[in-house]
């Protein structure tokens, strides 16, 4: 866990892991724009398996948006659209039209976005000048609220939303529901799932791992100083032990009969639930064999295996 730095790319910070780290296998589960800074998850060697569950894992955000002004980015690194000037609101207002943004929202992704249309991305089309609408797509605010306005125009928020929900786009519906606009001033990534940045090591700190030998990097690696075994980053799932039998069974591929009546009591809550939910498998000596997958709909699978 990497807590980035406002005008560093999310690019600089991977390059500098796989550096510091001496390897290629290092992978990201979500970008931050270079403006916007706080927390990233980078999975390390076998751990990149993991990506679709974290990637795909709840965010919250906090941050500021500016009121009364509209930019080509929607953000503050963009150039000025419009301005609505002599606005100037109050905390209850906003806060209202914070709320009133909770739920699901169909909203245009941003311009300068990794979005692609015709296989080409957005923010390409969009430095070359191209015209174009961007498409809508469905976001989820689980929680959306404003706890502070100062100078009636900078609303500080706090946003927790489903995983491909750009805040961007959150904070120029913001100001459409007050009739001004708005962009975003800054803006921090607090969480990813289980995963909080007061947990995460700085940029800065990125430098000292390659000063460490290998046994001390093993040490780190083990450590909660940012980073979390491979074990243990899915720790919300539930957990099943399987015999050394039906371990074998499941690193090809099956499941064995025996173990399916196991299943069944966190199917039948994935169900009563209508969500889908992971159960990670392990053997006897506490080795992630890998996934198991409970869907909403009844259907059992082996989602992924790992070979050691």
């Amino acid at each position: 866990m990497v807590n980035k730095e406002s005008g560093v790319t999310s690019h600089d910070v991977v390059s500098k892991v796989r550096r510091a780290l001496g390897t290629k296998a290092v992978g990201h589960t979500g970008t931050l724009d270079p403006m916007a800074e706080g927390l990233m998850v980078l999975l390390i060697e076998k751990a990149t398996k993991l990506s679709p569950w974290i990637m795909s894992e709840d965010k919250i955000y906090t941050g500021v948006a500016k009121l009364g002004e509209t930019t080509t980015t929607g953000d503050f690194e963009g150039s000025v659209l419009k301005k609505f000037p002599n606005r100037y609101f109050s905390l209850s207002e906003v806060q209202d039209a914070a709320i009133s943004l909770k739920g699901l929202n169909e909203l245009r992704v941003p311009k300068y976005s990794a979005v692609k249309i015709d296989g080409e991305k957005l923010y390409n089309k969009a430095r070359a000048g191209v015209d174009f609408l961007a498409p809508l797509k469905i976001m989820n605010f689980f929680d959306s609220k404003v706890f502070e306005v100062s100078e009636g125009i900078d609303a500080h928020f706090y946003v927790h939303c489903s995983k491909g929900s750009y805040i961007r786009s959150w904070s120029e519906r913001l100001g459409e529901c007050l009739e001004s606009g708005a962009h975003l001033k800054s803006l921090k990534r607090e969480t990813v799932g289980s995963f909080k940045l007061e947990s995460a090591i700085s940029f800065k700190q990125i430098d000292e791992l390659s000063e460490l030998d290998v046994t001390d990097k093993a040490s780190l690696l083990s450590s909660n100083r940012g980073f979390v075994p491979f074990e243990k980053a899915l720790s919300y799932a539930e957990i099943l032990y399987l015999s050394d039998s039906e371990s074998k069974l499941f690193i090809n591929g099956q499941l064995p009969h025996k173990v399916r009546p196991r299943l069944h009591p966190m199917l039948r809550e994935s169900i009563k639930a209508q969500k889908d939910h992971v159960v990670r498998i392990f053997n006897k000596k506490s080795n992630l064999l890998g996934l198991v997958s409970l869907a909403s709909s009844g259907q059992v699978k082996i989602s992924r295996v790992f070979n050691s």
